[in-house]
């Protein structure tokens, strides 16, 4: 029988390995600080907010889905557009160490039932012009919070305006009853996102938890990887926030000090 041989070229030697960047103690042990709170961090149309505003409203919006029975672990449905309140809502279930849950707000009034009650969602906050007659009925099995449609995205996705449910808190005027949420939960929250479900029924993907060290170490590392670490930085938000690319990069550039303007 023959011999069989086996070589391995090289063609070149290997580049060295590059020694790791360690960020300073203080990197790693919380959000960015903003080189100025007052810098505009989200623009939609002719409305803004500043960073401090973001924080404030995010601070009273845990308050009052803390009022609202939510606590560590449980989950939140967003069946919004890209709008402020999606953020406040985002930060808001972090404080708490809940997991929010982006709905795709193309989906089925049966598509969206089937995902809040997988995924057990405690609350839904959603926008007014995404809650006809068989979406209520969808978001049943959880407690509903109405958000107003703003005039930009009604304009972009020809939604005529349309009033909240009967007995649905209003997001603003209803987080504005309560005070700022001052703890720190011993888990940081995080995001629960649904695959599209091609090969059958949409899936939550969770992740394990991680040391609330190495979270922030991880997200501190990715914005200064990025470029995003500053008030000069400006970025455009274009796709959909139940998307996990487009979230995640909007969540840095908010956690770097930069501005975010948002597409419909």
């Amino acid at each position: 029988m023959p011999s069989l041989h086996c070589s391995l070229r090289v063609s070149a030697a290997a580049p060295a390995a590059k020694t790791p960047k360690v960020f300073p103690a203080r990197q790693r042990s919380g959000p960015a600080v903003k080189t100025n709170p007052q810098s505009v961090a989200l623009i939609s149309g002719g409305r803004s907010m500043s960073h401090a505003g973001l924080d404030a409203r995010s601070r009273r919006a845990a308050t009052a889905l803390n009022d609202l029975g939510v606590h560590a672990g449980d989950r939140v449905g967003l069946l919004m557009w890209n709008d402020f309140s999606y953020f406040e809502a985002t930060r808001a279930t972090a404080m708490l160490g809940a997991v929010n849950v982006p709905l795709n707000w193309h989906l089925t009034p049966a598509e969206i039932a089937g995902t809040l009650e997988h995924s057990g969602a405690r609350v839904v906050v959603a926008h007014s012009g995404l809650l006809g007659n068989d979406l209520v009925s969808a978001c049943r099995s959880a407690k509903l919070v109405s958000v107003p449609t703003p005039d930009v995205i009604r304009s972009a996705y020809r939604v005529p305006e349309s009033a909240s449910p009967s007995g649905v808190p209003i997001w603003a005027d209803w987080i504005d009853q309560y005070p700022e949420w001052t703890h720190d939960p011993a888990q940081p929250g995080s995001t629960m996102f649904y695959t599209s479900g091609s090969t059958g029924r949409p899936k939550g993907v969770s992740r394990a938890a991680a040391p609330p060290e190495a979270i922030a170490e991880a997200a501190e590392r990715s914005v200064q990887a990025w470029g995003l670490s500053g008030d000069s930085v400006r970025a455009v938000l274009t796709g959909p926030l139940y998307h996990s690319a487009p979230n995640a990069y909007s969540m840095l550039v908010l956690r770097g000090g930069g501005l975010l303007v948002l597409q419909p």
